[in-house]
């Protein structure tokens, strides 16, 4: 192996970011802090 990928490598985090529409922070129901819990936080600081 030569140290070069034969195929292009994908990364996907699709529990990471911080931008959300301004419609999902305002349901009473269920609360901003348990819909934003699962949020990988700062892995877009990562690359």
């Amino acid at each position: 192996m030569n140290g070069k990928a034969d195929v292009p490598l994908l990364l996907s985090f699709p529990h990471s970011g911080e931008h959300y529409p301004d419609d999902f922070k305002t349901n009473p129901e269920l609360p901003f802090e348990i819909l934003d819990f699962p949020n990988d936080k700062y892995v877009d600081e990562l690359y």
